[in-house]
């Protein structure tokens, strides 16, 4: 049975909501035809401190939107020293070790993530550990794209079910 890991961050129902959301569409589509965790990978890997601060930082920011949306830009406007990558590496590199630790454990077929920290993460152990699981990301923040830097293998499928149930040879 294929496994696929959901990772999403907890902060807020932005990145919950579409995990879930993706988690019952598979298991509605192909039902009983994969294994599937969906985890709030800061806090299921072990890195506590780091979701603490991550839901610390969130409560901030929805009580602080202006200066929410001056640190998004300036994340833009820094683009390429404020990538996820260079971020989670000077940042929070307990998250990253225990994360790609984790994905390691899980051996996962697929990681689908609903956040760039954990797209990052993933693609980071898939390159590090010369793993072969596919990445699939749905980017539901307002920073653009390119802040995520190392995802590799980033799309957002117009037929997921192609990809998850690898029905085209267009889909790799």
């Amino acid at each position: 049975m294929k496994k696929i890991l959901i990772l999403m961050i907890e902060v807020g129902s932005g990145h919950k909501i579409p995990a879930l959301a993706v988690k019952d569409a598979i298991e509605e589509i192909a039902t009983h035809r994969f294994r599937i965790k969906v985890v709030d990978f800061a806090k299921e890997s072990g890195a506590n401190k780091v979701d603490h601060f991550l839901k610390s930082s969130w409560d901030l920011a929805l009580a602080h939107p202006v200066m929410t949306l001056a640190i998004n830009r300036a994340i833009d406007v820094f683009y390429p020293i404020t990538t996820s990558r260079n971020l989670l590496s000077s940042l929070f590199r307990d998250f990253v070790l225990k994360g790609m630790n984790y994905i390691r454990q899980f051996n996962p077929d697929i990681v689908y993530s609903t956040h760039f920290f954990c797209s990052t993460i993933a693609a980071t152990a898939r390159k590090r550990h010369h793993l072969s699981f596919k990445v699939v990301t749905t980017m539901t923040d307002p920073l653009l794209v390119i802040t995520c830097g190392l995802i590799i293998t980033s799309i957002v499928s117009w037929q997921p079910t192609q990809l998850l149930l690898n029905t085209s040879s267009e889909v790799e």
